[in-house]
């Protein structure tokens, strides 16, 4: 067994507690046993796909995505065991909710707000982070204060997707928050950033909880985290970056990964375009006494 668990990497183990806190509250019920004591293997899937049912309907649920990933690894446990027929049906993501991007008005709100508790102030940072550099938000959260470097405007990616390390670059703008929230801000007994005040690395989902406060309060939309990275991507496009220099930002392996970007920026510049253009008919203005 032991041998078993290490070849799992820690950010699996980490998909793992964070699927059975996603479903404690079943797994920790004594009904189930109780529900169908002719088939415990359907009782338990009815009830797993109820807690999924029950997410979707809340005010802010996951994503998706993480949704279907907490249910692929039920179905491995409901295929340890109850048997192979039983299995969590997928969410199906609305349609182009994995390209969504923050608007500029909202970019700017979350920019201009001002949090004030210790895990809005982090979340906030972190935040901000993926919007400014692009990265996906395990590589934020492993960032430690040895891979910042404020004289070559760098921060050091050791272990990004696929294993592919890099540096990426951070902006004049975002530099001097980046610099007081660690003088100020970050815990001291903390080699994470973004660490928690026990000096071990921060989960997603804890970081997803707060960053929730810090959206509502902003007045944002509460998008996935990947939306920060499409957000960055679009607007670095937008703002007329060189699209070879952002497939080495995002570490991308294939140009036609960060070439996807082009059209949610092509997309915004074209929205709206027919209400503009000289060929459209001037609508007459009414005068003040009208």
């Amino acid at each position: 067994m032991e041998r078993h668990f290490q070849r799992v990497s820690p950010k699996t183990l980490e998909c793992y507690e964070n699927a059975y806190k996603f479903f404690a509250p079943v797994l920790n019920t004594l009904e189930l046993e109780l529900a169908n004591p002719f088939n415990p293997g359907q009782a338990l899937q009815d009830a797993l796909q109820k807690r999924v049912e029950i997410e979707l309907r809340s005010d802010n649920p996951l994503s998706p995505t993480s949704i279907n990933i907490y249910g692929r690894v039920m179905n491995s446990f409901l295929h340890w065991k109850c048997g192979k027929e039983y299995r969590l049906r997928p969410v199906k993501a609305p349609t182009g909710e994995h390209r969504q991007i923050f608007t500029d008005e909202e970019v700017a709100r979350l920019i201009k707000y001002k949090p004030t508790s210790f895990n809005q102030i982090r979340a906030w940072t972190i935040a901000i982070c993926m919007l400014d550099t692009g990265v996906r938000i395990d590589e934020a959260l492993s960032i430690e204060t040895t891979d910042v470097d404020f004289n070559s405007d760098f921060i050091f990616i050791a272990s990004g997707k696929g294993e592919k390390s890099g540096h990426v670059p951070i902006s004049e703008m975002f530099r001097p928050i980046l610099y007081r929230y660690m003088t100020r801000t970050q815990p001291e007994e903390s080699a994470f950033v973004f660490g928690t005040t026990k000096g071990t690395k921060m989960s997603q989902r804890n970081a997803l909880r707060d960053v929730r406060v810090v959206e509502r309060a902003a007045g944002v939309r509460c998008l996935s985290w990947h939306c920060y990275r499409h957000t960055m991507a679009t607007g670095y496009l937008r703002r007329g970056g060189n699209i070879y220099k952002l497939q080495r930002i995002l570490r991308h392996a294939d140009i036609r990964t960060t070439q996807k970007y082009l059209h949610l920026a092509t997309d915004y510049i074209t929205e709206g375009h027919e209400a503009f253009s000289s060929l459209a008919p001037i609508k007459a203005r009414r005068s003040p006494e009208q």
